[in-house]
């Protein structure tokens, strides 16, 4: 686990031997830190911020080739299942979750697709793509007006 937050003294006091708190790290040290796993976990609270954010973690996910898993249900779970990226779940889909990732664990050609369209589809996220789309729409919009 990376990050901090409200549950960090419940990561920290845990003795769970499969679990690794690492706590807060720069944005630098992430990528090299992630790019080693098999599945990135967006773990949000049930409230309207969470709800309505895109999360900077789901973007180094992304930016690994990580598949996605999101809860709860939000906008960018949204967008992360829609575009075949991964698959979002409410907070007590506990169940669900395990079988999501047992599917990505047993199922190769699944795990694969959507590792393959992650990397098709991680270059409309770059700083530069992004300021590219603003200035062409700005452009458009100054001119129809």
């Amino acid at each position: 686990v990376i990050g901090w937050g409200n549950n960090e003294a419940s990561l920290l006091e845990s003795n769970l031997t499969n679990l690794k708190f690492l706590g807060k790290k720069s944005h630098e040290v992430i990528p090299e830190i992630i790019n080693k796993f098999h599945v990135g976990i967006s773990v949000r609270t049930d409230d309207e911020i969470s709800k309505n954010s895109f999360p900077v973690k789901i973007y180094e996910y992304l930016g690994v080739g990580l598949p996605v898993i999101v809860t709860p249900i939000s906008e960018a779970g949204y967008f992360i299942t829609n575009n075949k990226l991964g698959h979002q779940f409410t907070g007590y889909d506990e169940n669900e979750i395990f079988d999501f990732i047992l599917k990505l664990k047993n199922d190769s050609h699944f795990y694969q697709s959507l590792v393959n369209n992650i990397l098709q589809s991680r270059l409309n996220f770059s700083r530069q793509k992004i300021s590219n789309d603003l200035a062409l729409q700005l452009k458009k919009d100054l001119t129809d007006a």
